[in-house]
């Protein structure tokens, strides 16, 4: 059975620099040995900086789990990769793995560019022992699955990243590997070959194989994985449950990650539930301030923002279809007879997906305001959105219709948020139905 093992695995580079150390290494690959012996003292006797890019690691990876190596660049992911791949040996400590490995490490690593397409596959075969018969007896599923045509017999190295990625997938396909392994790669792509990787790691997943990966497609990872490890600076800062681990690794992008934060809420998801959520009174709510980025602000600020607040936390990971609470604080700087509130989310082509406006509500909740009122509002949406990443819009105006308005204050971009899980409905919004039925016909007409 697949396993990874893992047991105070660290990783350390040393550092050179200066005339002396250069001088030392050129006249070590020099012929005469009085020279050469010369180099090997001035090499041994230049000092040296000795930096550590994993910290002690420790973790055990069983059959059928799917694990997500995350933290910022820099943090040590994909030097644990590489370790665990074989690309690179250890400073200290030790793992193991059991079972078959296929690595995606780098787009584009492991192939030689002059060869075409089929002969790196066909390289790739004799190093794992697989038969030219099997080869062949595969070669058509293979190629149906990297779909890139006419270019299968050119050079790779007239090959696009995209391409480089579907002959990579088609490889491991054909490898049929026990434990996989990918940094970076999930995201690369069309929408469609991304999709059918997917589909192709999940069917991997539930075949009790083990699936480790290092990704930034927030998106991609909550779908796949169970399980997070978040590194920062080279260190173990939380091992959770993927929501969990998720979270840690947003707090850390934001700086106010301490490890005994992160110990004290790493364990079973304590994610709140959304039924008994929404039904908690919004006095009793512990509120997350959300950090709006107001380069991109408009209107004369006759009714102002102060502040936004959510809960759960915006930055955290929800999925489709979670109720979010809202806070958002206003100020009134003139008298305002007549004001509005939106609240909503944008794709990254600038696409408004929806969100909350309370031109749409009866309009006797809405009261007029005298120069320095403040005003705090709050509701809850439903996050009826693709899996995908979205920027925050909120706004104050007076609308008039639908189609006409004045901006009191508005900040486009404010914040991000990632959805992920399954899309629950078809297209980009939800669309609600009723009377929905279907009637099978007794004597059909053939």
């Amino acid at each position: 059975m697949a396993s990874i093992v893992c047991d105070q695995l660290t990783k350390q580079y040393v550092l050179h620099a200066g005339p002396t150390y250069r001088l030392g290494h050129a006249l070590r690959l020099a012929k005469p040995p009085f020279i050469r012996k010369l180099g090997e003292r001035l090499t041994s006797s230049a000092k040296g900086r000795s930096i550590t890019v994993l910290h002690p690691f420790s973790t055990k990876i069983v059959p059928g789990e799917s694990v997500a190596i995350l933290g910022r660049n820099g943090s040590g992911k994909s030097t644990l990769l590489s370790l665990l791949a074989g690309v690179l040996s250890p400073s200290g400590g030790s793992f193991q793995l059991e079972g078959k490995v296929a690595s995606i490490l780098e787009l584009g690593s492991g192939f030689n560019e002059h060869f075409t397409g089929r002969n790196n596959l066909k390289l790739r075969a004799a190093m794992y022992g697989l038969a030219p018969a099997d080869l062949a007896e595969r070669m058509d599923d293979i190629l149906s699955f990297a779909d890139i045509g006419e270019f299968f017999d050119e050079p790779v190295s007239t090959y696009s990243t995209g391409m480089k990625m579907r002959l990579s997938f088609a490889l491991n396909t054909m490898i049929d590997p026990d434990i996989l392994i990918i940094d970076e790669a999930l995201s690369v792509g069309d929408a469609f070959f991304q999709a059918k990787c997917l589909r192709w790691i999940e069917d991997f997943i539930s075949k009790g194989r083990i699936f480790l990966c290092v990704s930034h497609d927030i998106g991609s990872v909550m779908k796949l994985c169970q399980r997070g490890i978040v590194l920062e600076k080279g260190r173990t800062i939380c091992e959770a449950p993927i929501r969990d681990a998720v979270n840690a690794y947003y707090r850390a992008q934001r700086g106010i990650l301490s490890k005994a934060e992160v110990l004290a809420k790493a364990g079973p998801d304590k994610q709140p539930n959304n039924a008994a959520s929404s039904e908690q009174a919004f006095d009793d709510v512990q509120w997350e301030d959300v950090a709006l980025e107001q380069s991109q602000r408009t209107g004369d600020q006759v009714l102002e923002i102060l502040t936004v607040a959510t809960q759960p936390r915006l930055e955290a990971a929800h999925q489709v279809g979670d109720w979010l609470k809202v806070k958002i604080c206003l100020r009134a700087n003139h008298d305002v007879p007549r004001h509005h509130l939106g609240f909503g989310f944008r794709d990254k082509r600038g696409v408004l997906f929806g969100g909350f406006h309370s031109f749409y509500v009866e309009e006797e909740d809405i009261q007029p305001l005298d120069r320095g009122d403040e005003l705090i509002a709050t509701f809850e949406v439903a996050l009826m959105m693709p899996p995908g990443t979205y920027l925050l819009l909120v706004g104050t105006s007076e609308n008039l219709t639908h189609t006409e308005w004045t901006d009191f204050d508005v900040i486009w971009d404010a914040a991000r948020i990632t959805i992920s899980g399954h899309a629950q409905f078809w297209g980009n919004s939800s669309m609600p139905q009723r009377n929905f039925q279907t009637r099978k016909l007794a004597n059909p007409d053939v």
